[in-house]
């Protein structure tokens, strides 16, 4: 973490920390293809050296076990524009549910052998991607990357 001074003319200098992680554990909505709504604990986080993904960990039943969660990777930009209008292609789409900027937005995640849909919050993903964006503004991604971790990753 790093501390962040924040002032405003008339007040004292207040230092605030900010972290650099960001999560926020959920409930998916699993859109059951028999009209069947299941609720699905999740995690949504964001580390600001990996700026531009967005990590989610869908549990089968313990949130607290992470070794049976399934991993997505997700681009954050794709997770902001989809609350507005349908994005993605392939293997993970995201769009508003419902009314315009409805109350839920939706999920397709796909593998090779199968595809499920799931619903989020919008109040729960908007506040998670402000928090990210608090952390690293949009434009500013490539500033954090933490390129000698990339490069050793790749030579692995």
């Amino acid at each position: 973490m790093f501390l962040k001074q924040t002032h405003k003319p008339g007040e004292a200098y207040v230092y605030k920390l900010r972290p650099r992680n960001v999560e926020v554990p959920t409930a998916l909505m699993f859109l059951h293809p028999d009209a069947i709504v299941i609720p699905v604990p999740a995690t949504l986080r964001y580390n600001r050296k990996d700026p531009y993904t967005v990590g989610l960990w869908i549990f089968d039943d313990d949130p607290t076990d992470e070794q049976k969660a399934k991993h997505w990777c997700l681009e954050r930009k794709m997770l902001a524009l989809g609350m507005y209008r349908p994005t993605g292609s392939g293997m993970v789409r995201v769009w508003p549910r419902g009314s315009s900027g409805g109350e839920c937005v939706g999920l397709s995640l796909a593998s090779p052998d199968k595809a499920a849909v799931f619903g989020i919050a919008r109040d729960t993903l908007l506040r998670f991607l402000r928090l990210t964006y608090f952390q690293v503004p949009s434009g500013q991604e490539s500033n954090h990357m933490d390129i000698d971790a990339l490069v050793e990753m790749l030579m692995a």
